[in-house]
C-alpha cells in the first residue's frame, strides 16, 4: 500500500498513480511511504520512504529511504539510504547510504558509504567510504575514499 503519511492514516487513492506493465505504481511529484511488498518507480524529484520488502526504481534525482529486506535500482542522480538488509544497484551519479548488513551493487561514478557490516561491489569509477567491518570489492577504477574502523591493531 502507499500512504501520504508514515502513520498510514491516508492512503493514496486507486488510479491516482500510472501502473507499468510490471506492476510498479509509478510517482512523479511528492512524498509518499510505501508498506508491504509495494512496488514503486519514483521520478521526477520525488521523495519515497519504503518498508516491508518494496521494490523501488528510482530515477531524476529521486530521495529513497527502504528498509526491512527492500529492493532499489537508483538512476539519474538518485539519493538513497538503505536500512536493514535492503539491497541496491545503483547507476549514473547516484548516492547511496548503507547500514545495517545492506547490499550494494554501484555503478557509473555512484558515491556509497557503507557502515554496519554492509557489502559493496563498485565498477565503473564508483567512490566509496567504508565503516564499520563494511567489505568491498573494486572493479574498473573504482576506489575507497575512506576506510575506518575496519581494522584492529
Amino acid at each position: 500500500m502507499i500512504y501520504y503519511d508514515s502513520e498510514q492514516k491516508k492512503p493514496v487513492e486507486k488510479g491516482k498513480f500510472k501502473v507499468d506493465e510490471e506492476g510498479y505504481s509509478i510517482i512523479k511529484e511528492g512524498v509518499f511511504y510505501c508498506f508491504g511488498n509495494s512496488k514503486v518507480e519514483a521520478r521526477g524529484n520525488s521523495w519515497v520512504e519504503a518498508k516491508d520488502n518494496s521494490k523501488v526504481i528510482a530515477c531524476d534525482n529521486s530521495l529513497i529511504t527502504v528498509r526491512d529486506n527492500s529492493i532499489v535500482t537508483a538512476y539519474d542522480n538518485s539519493k538513497i539510504t538503505l536500512y536493514d538488509n535492503s539491497k541496491i544497484t545503483a547507476k549514473d551519479n547516484s548516492k547511496i547510504t548503507a547500514y545495517d548488513n545492506s547490499w550494494i551493487i554501484a555503478c557509473d561514478n555512484s558515491k556509497i558509504t557503507a557502515k554496519d557490516n554492509s557489502k559493496v561491489q563498485a565498477y565503473d569509477n564508483s567512490k566509496i567510504t567504508l565503516y564499520d567491518n563494511s567489505c568491498i570489492t573494486l572493479y574498473d577504477n573504482s576506489w575507497i575514499g575512506r576506510c575506518e574502523g575496519q581494522f584492529e591493531s
